[in-house]
């Protein structure tokens, strides 16, 4: 990598201490990885900064942080691992998304998807919908028009309605 590219790269990057996180000030995607266009190409600026310190990441290789601040740039919180070390890492530190129901993987309860569906039906955008649950838009839209979570009833705005007077009548 050339010297431009390299201080183009740390003029990005909110420096602090060898102990403190490196943020990175530029553009982040939406799990807080910075990024970086680079030849063209669109890289995680962690494993940037990897390479600039310590050289190339071997192929299917990941770069991890054991300051668990995915927009940190600071080579020091850097470390290399496989896929099922990042795996591990990210459970261990309880960012895991998905919870394992048997052999499935379940992102909603289904008190969730009976609430998002509700929601749907009392005019609820899948964009709202997405951020209101941590999913995608297209998850959400998926699950509110029933092609996901089949086996549970859609949900109309006036069984919602309908039930929050039944509970008001308890």
């Amino acid at each position: 990598m050339d010297e431009k590219t390299i201080a183009r790269f740390w003029a990005k990057v909110r420096r602090g201490t060898d102990s403190e996180c490196w943020e990175w000030i530029a553009h982040r995607n939406r799990d807080g990885y910075g990024h970086i266009y680079i030849a063209k190409r669109l890289l995680r600026a962690h494993r940037v900064s990897w390479v600039i310190a310590f050289g190339n990441i071997e192929d299917g290789a990941c770069v991890l942080h054991r300051c668990d601040n995915p927009s940190c740039v600071n080579p020091k919180h850097l470390f290399i691992g496989t896929h099922k070390d990042n795996v591990e890492d990210m459970r261990n530190k309880g960012r895991q998304r998905w919870i394992k129901a048997g052999e499935k993987r379940i992102k909603l309860s289904r008190e969730q998807v009976e609430m998002l569906r509700g929601d749907k039906a009392n005019g609820a955008s899948s964009t709202q919908l997405a951020a209101k649950y941590g999913i995608s838009r297209s998850h959400a839209r998926r699950i509110a028009n029933g092609t996901k979570w089949k086996n549970r009833p859609k949900h109309t705005g006036t069984q919602q309605a309908a039930s929050t007077q039944s509970e008001g009548a308890k």
